[in-house]
């Protein structure tokens, strides 16, 4: 998607004063912020288990704005743990009080935690935290991961963004353009003739559902939440 073609198309739609190319490239850098939390790039990285150290790093160039999925088996061992396997467990084991189940699934669900291993997103030290603690050195551990949409190494366009959400990217530029108008509009009286007394508060409350409209695109298509940060 290239950078001047969005450029243009936000122009052609923004009539209040045009914006200098610096602030223009910014709003439509944050417009692609807004993008890359409901629709994000989905990319794959690797490293090595050492033994006794159960938080890594994640050692990559870009930003990480969350992880999808961490692909660990602990102390080397592969399981598969399936919902029919597990019913049928239930099934095969008599219970005399319902509390008693409670405490068994509690039980089964730390086994299964143990034997396949799980892990935890710290985003503020940038670490994975494996559980339990690898007991060997240079296992692979597979993480797959979320990270916003850039420039790319020309700057003149974002290649990672589908062409025919072009539209979105204008939409939520204007809606960032737009912004800035909500607080000199508070301060802004309406005008209308005829009118005995004047009033502030209807611009803001066009302009917010302006806005609203603008950033509706992005959500019908990629639903109604940004994606969850974490495991």
């Amino acid at each position: 998607m290239e950078l001047a073609t969005i450029r243009r198309a936000v122009l052609d739609d923004y009539t209040l004063e045009s914006p200098t190319a610096t602030v223009l490239n910014r709003r439509i850098a944050a417009a692609v912020r807004e993008y890359s939390r409901y629709n994000p790039r989905v990319l794959d990285t690797t490293f090595e288990t050492v033994a006794d150290q159960a938080a890594y790093e994640l050692d990559v160039d870009v930003p990480v704005n969350g992880i999808c999925a961490v692909l660990y088996y602990a102390n080397g061992l592969y399981y598969t743990v399936t919902d029919d396997i597990v019913y049928q467990l239930r099934l095969d084991t008599p219970y005399a009080l319902v509390s008693q189940r409670v405490i068994e699934d509690t039980k089964e669900a730390a086994h299964v935690r143990g034997v396949l291993g799980d892990w935890e997103w710290r985003a503020g030290t940038k670490e994975i935290v494996l559980y339990p603690t690898p007991e060997t050195s240079g296992d692979t551990i597979y993480v797959t991961y979320y990270t916003p949409h850039a420039l790319n190494e020309e700057e003149d366009g974002y290649d990672t963004i589908p062409p025919e959400d072009q539209d979105i990217i204008v939409d939520l530029t204007l809606a960032e353009l737009l912004t800035r108008h909500t607080v000199e509009a508070a301060a802004s009286p309406d005008q209308a003739e005829g009118l005995e007394r004047v009033t502030y508060h209807y611009n803001v409350a066009n302009i917010d559902l302006a806005i609203a409209r603008l950033r509706s695109g992005l959500i019908g298509k990629y639903g109604g939440t940004a994606i969850y940060v974490g495991p």
